[in-house]
């Protein structure tokens, strides 16, 4: 069963007072493309320059298909995809494709993927609070009050 851990961090919002704490996702190492290419050596039993050689066409592909405008479907993933972001024009004739520039590449998971994620535990880290936080020692000081 797959794990991710979370942390307790305390928040203070900028408007308002509104303060407390929100649980957030405790992130492992970042798993690089060289790190992908050896867990995927060890995983299928083919050589290393195997598997880079997929995987470079693979990435060039891809990079290809979107910057084309193409949303890249990987069954059992789920889809990447782009955005775009468009100026209001006054009128049709100021409509163009100037006005359009690029937002972002999102990926979406497939229903597998999600149900996959849905299954997923979490496990709460100790909480270490930091020593210089107003709140929090007015908050240890209420409690010792008490």
């Amino acid at each position: 069963m797959a794990r991710i851990k979370l942390k307790k961090q305390y928040y203070e919002m900028p408007f308002g007072d509104k303060k407390g704490y929100k649980l957030r996702v405790s992130y492992g190492s970042a798993i690089d493309d060289e790190a992908l290419i050896d867990l995927a050596t060890k995983d299928s039993g083919l050589s290393r320059e195997q598997i880079l050689l997929v995987w470079s066409a693979l990435k060039h592909q891809i990079i290809q298909l979107v910057t084309n405008g193409h949303t890249i479907e990987l069954r059992d993933l789920g889809n990447f995809f782009f955005r775009l972001k468009a100026k209001m024009a006054e009128n049709y004739d100021e409509a163009g494709a100037e006005q359009v520039h690029f937002k972002t590449i999102g990926f979406r998971p497939c229903k597998k993927l999600q149900k996959e994620m849905d299954r997923v535990k979490f496990t709460l880290l100790p909480y270490t609070p930091p020593e210089n936080n107003k709140f929090l020692a007015a908050e240890r000081e209420a409690k010792e009050g008490e």
